[in-house]
């Protein structure tokens, strides 16, 4: 029995250490060739989560590409930063999406629930230090384990079929055809309050220390919301960590931005004709210099308040 035992043992043991060599040769031939270079060459890229991923409309921008993600937290927004940053110096400009949800507690799910490891985490494995996989496993061990599998399986493909190009799939604009319904516009209710996202916000700073690293300048953007839209009731909060935390870094709140009710999806994000509209507005103000302005927020204030009321 004994001897059965540490035969099942040594079994195990080996079958782990082979799977975890497997998941590192993989991991490595990744990293090292992965493509994370935007061939248009961008002077500007905007990274962030849905509401900008819906917003900003690159093909009306000049020298911009959007490589937001829907729900994606900080955690996964640094990963791809880190490599555009590197393998992109024409890029002068990183604009991070910082909106009311970014503080809040829940953005611990979005980094390590089970949905977001097993579809994110497999994608950006190999471009991870030990302290971010630490804290997917100090988190949720379980759900970690599982998500090496599936890592596995991703990276090996990645490799046989030498797929190296990432750029097409970390994020893009997301074109919205649907119009909010009234309906929405009147179930609009304030959320319940909540404690911060620690972890999202220590993701942030280090999205801004590596970029700043690069020589690349940070500007965190507040993109427009519908007016009925409840997620803004930690204002006070927001704005409280948004000095106490990033006072150094520029800042654009461009939530004024004023767009009828036909031009969102719903109550957190522009449809296609809210979103080229804005985008072409936040064109004209980039080309106005907004980014050499003393006080880029009286000057965008400005452009708004010039702009029609609906």
């Amino acid at each position: 029995m004994k001897a059965f035992l540490k035969v099942t043992i040594l079994f195990v043991v080996g079958l782990f250490a082979s799977m975890a060599g497997l998941i590192e040769v993989a991991e490595y031939s990744v990293e090292n060739n992965a493509d994370f270079e935007v061939k248009s060459k961008p002077k500007y890229a905007v990274f962030g989560h849905s509401v900008a991923e819906c917003a900003y409309n690159d093909t009306v921008i000049t020298d911009f590409v959007n490589l937001c993600k829907s729900g994606e937290s900080y955690f996964y927004s640094y990963v791809k930063v880190k490599k555009i940053v590197e393998q992109n110096p024409n890029l002068e400009v990183v604009f991070v999406e910082f909106t009311n949800n970014s503080i809040r507690k829940p953005m611990d799910i979005w980094i390590w629930g089970d949905k977001d490891l097993n579809f994110r985490y497999p994608m950006y494995s190999p471009f991870m230090d030990f302290e971010d996989k630490f804290m997917l496993a100090k988190n949720n061990i379980t759900g970690f384990y599982n998500a090496n599998s599936l890592t596995l399986k991703h990276n090996l493909g990645i490799t046989i079929k030498k797929d190296y190009e990432y750029v097409s799939k970390i994020g893009a604009y997301q074109y919205l055809g649907n119009i909010v319904t009234d309906s929405t516009l009147n179930a609009a209710k304030p959320l319940k309050k909540k404690k911060n996202s620690d972890a999202n916000l220590l993701y942030l700073r280090k999205i801004i220390d590596v970029c700043e690293a690069n020589g690349k300048r940070v500007v965190l953007l507040r993109t427009p919301t519908h007016k009925n839209y409840s997620g803004m009731d930690n204002e006070e909060k927001y704005q409280g960590i948004r000095n106490d935390l990033f006072s150094s870094v520029d800042y654009l709140d461009l939530a004024r931005f004023s767009a009828p009710d036909h031009q969102f999806a719903d109550l957190k994000h522009l449809n296609y004709e809210g979103a080229t509209r804005f985008s072409k507005w936040f064109d004209s103000v980039l080309k106005k210099g907004l980014l050499d302005q003393a006080d880029m927020q009286s000057f965008v204030d400005s452009e708004i308040d010039s702009l029609a009321v609906y």
